[in-house]
């Protein structure tokens, strides 16, 4: 919706709005039992899936998530401590016990990693994190026992959950990462399969690089991809793990054949940049790709699968990919990768809006996550043309301002979306992807907690706490 608010006000006008938009996040979600009700609202549910979109040990609409918003407001504002706390305590209470589904986003490693922003001094939360920690270690060592006999028996690709930001190895890596000495044997351990998978292997016939996954990217595209696919999303591909070695050589974590990883990783996705109406709209990357794509690599458009334009988001499309190459491009002094992802990004902002792919504020897939990597980007490169486009971006996440929606940003169905009493239960889209209806979202990924994130970095002008662990770790940004 957008905001009338921001209409006839002089210099400033955007930050007075992004704060107003801020408090009012803030002040609907400062109650841990109000997000909850709202979202299991019977007018709520997805359609598609039947179900309310909370899940409360969730990082991405749970608890945590919510959690990381008031962890970061009390860095500025200690008043807020006590409201973290709550939003942990919530978490913890109904948490459970270990899943097959723990990973950065669920369960004990969601957890971890938000009580892990809310630390505020030695020993804060201690007692907590150490038994949540050797939960994060049992499900690290399960996948890595799982991996290590997939790649022994030489079959063929990992699954996106074995490896990838959301359900994987790469974020429960980068939660390690942050844990510093006392878990850095295990991320060890993640960096060394990291390693293995970035090497080749032969899939029908043809050599293809070892992060091939061979289902489809999600539910239903199975008839278009008969081969697999290969993922060039930060969410769910090939640049989280190069943004997770990036990070940790940063962090002078080294193991052998790293920077040979990040060489096969990052040259392969630049390879792959389609320069198809170059001037107009630019490099990109599409989503995916088939195993049959790998060898014609470049400047063409191809047709099928591959054709369609990812949309410019954090989870996929140019701009994840591009601060994944950015942090590789710096950690292993390849100043040429940097370069050319400053540039991509540059070509993603000088498309008109619409056609960026980009209806909702949220990080995920939305403004505010565009608004994030662009900081990142601009903020590390000191690009001044960059720097001076985070206004505008600002103001375009604050246009989905709503002071009167259930959490301030409400989560539209995509344009053109059939109606609800149309839906197929388990339908898709023609892209493949399961539309999320929910109108009201509270999170961390697809709600309002992580908008107001994106926001309070903004207004803070990138300022950070030292030795904070930031929250956009959780998205492979830092």
């Amino acid at each position: 919706m957008e905001n009338s608010m921001m209409e006839n006000r002089g210099k400033g006008a955007v930050e007075r709005t992004a704060e107003e938009a801020v408090e009012s996040v803030a002040r609907l979600l400062r109650d841990p039992d109000r997000a909850p009700g709202v979202m299991a609202a019977p007018g709520n549910a997805d359609p598609y899936l039947g179900v309310s979109p909370w899940s409360a040990a969730s990082l991405g609409d749970g608890y945590p998530g919510i959690a990381l918003l008031f962890a970061r407001l009390a860095r500025q504002d200690r008043s807020w401590r006590p409201v973290t706390h709550a939003q942990l305590s919530s978490a913890v209470s109904l948490l459970g016990g270990g899943s097959a589904a723990d990973s950065l986003y669920q369960g004990a490693p969601a957890l971890a990693f938000a009580v892990r922003t809310a630390v505020a001094g030695p020993g804060d939360y201690a007692g907590l994190l150490a038994a949540l920690d050797r939960r994060v270690a049992e499900r690290v060592h399960v996948l890595l026992t799982l991996e290590r006999a997939r790649l022994a028996a030489g079959e063929r690709g990992p699954a996106m959950a074995a490896y990838d930001v959301i359900g994987g190895l790469t974020g429960l890596g980068r939660y390690l990462l942050a844990c510093g000495d006392g878990q850095r044997p295990l991320l060890v351990a993640v960096l060394e399969y990291l390693v293995e998978l970035s090497r080749p292997l032969r899939i029908g016939g043809r050599t293809v690089p070892g992060w091939c996954v061979p289902g489809p990217p999600s539910p239903g595209a199975d008839a278009r991809f008969p081969d697999g696919h290969l993922n060039l999303g930060l969410a769910h591909g090939v640049p989280g793990p190069l943004a997770l070695l990036a990070l940790a050589r940063r962090e002078g974590v080294v193991v052998p054949g790293m920077a040979e990883a990040a060489h096969r990783m990052a040259q392969w996705l630049l390879a792959h940049r389609r320069h198809d109406d170059e001037g107009a709209g630019g490099p990109d990357w599409p989503a995916s790709l088939t195993p049959g794509h790998e060898h014609r690599p470049g400047g063409d458009r191809p047709g099928g699968v591959d054709a369609p334009r990812a949309r410019a988001a954090w989870c996929y499309g140019t701009p994840g990919v591009a601060r994944s190459l950015q942090l590789a491009g710096q950690a292993f002094d390849e100043p040429d990768w940097e370069a050319g992802a400053v540039r991509a990004l540059h070509a993603v902002l000088d498309r008109p809006r619409e056609r960026r792919g980009l209806h909702d504020a949220m990080l995920c897939h939305g403004a505010a996550g565009l608004l994030q990597v662009t900081a990142r980007v601009a903020r590390d490169s000191g690009d001044a043309r960059l720097l001076a486009r985070l206004g505008p971006l600002a103001e375009e996440v604050i246009a989905h301002y709503d002071p009167e929606a259930a959490f301030a940003f409400p989560c539209p169905p995509p344009p053109g979306a059939v109606t609800p009493g149309a839906v197929t239960p388990g339908a898709v889209t023609p892209g493949g992807e399961r539309p999320t209806w929910a109108r009201d979202r509270a999170g961390f990924l697809e709600g309002a907690a992580g908008v107001a994130l994106a926001l309070v970095d903004h207004l803070a002008g990138g300022a950070e706490e030292a030795g904070a662990l930031p929250w956009d770790a959780a998205l492979l940004l830092a």
